[in-house]
């Protein structure tokens, strides 16, 4: 018979303490692995004590902010309805999961309409990927980076095997 506040993990064939079983608001919200609503209830994501299975699901993150870190809900998992999910610019809905996720380009991956739908966001036909509409219209190339050399040039010029340094 289990007895209150514990719940029988069987696993590990023992009685183990159920979480979030504060009485009062303050100590509840106070752990981050418990929400108040109404009463102090366990956050869908404080299941998963390790960040690969965390990260497989897209309402949680691995927070390593704490110590020790753990999994916790996405700023965009607070929304439930598209309507309210797309009311926010941080957040994207995905039809597909009916979830609401991150506004990240690459959420877009194979999904050309949706990409180029999403602000922000451009369908690069090369790669046949979403990406930032920041640099999605460049091509890949290498950084060159320029200084201006006009004080070194009146000076004769030697060897430089190694590069020329300013």
């Amino acid at each position: 018979d289990p007895q209150e506040g514990c719940a029988w993990d069987q696993a590990a064939s023992v009685c183990k303490e159920k979480p979030c079983q504060y009485a009062l608001m303050d100590l509840c919200v106070a752990d981050k692995q418990c929400k108040w609503e109404g009463s102090c209830i366990e956050l869908p994501c404080a299941k998963y004590l390790e960040e690969s299975s965390c990260n497989t699901d897209q309402s949680c993150t691995w927070d390593v902010d704490s110590s020790p870190a753990f999994c916790a809900e996405t700023y965009c998992a607070r929304w439930t309805v598209a309507a309210d999910c797309d009311g926010d610019t941080a957040c994207a809905w995905k039809s597909q999961t009916n979830v609401c996720v991150e506004s990240r380009c690459d959420n877009f991956n194979g999904q050309q309409c949706a990409c180029l739908e999403e602000a922000g966001c451009f369908w690069s036909a090369a790669s046949s990927e979403c990406v930032t509409s920041t640099f999605g219209a460049c091509p890949p190339t290498d950084v060159a980076v320029v200084f201006d050399g006009s004080g070194s040039m009146s000076q004769a010029f030697g060897r430089h095997p190694h590069g020329y340094e300013a």
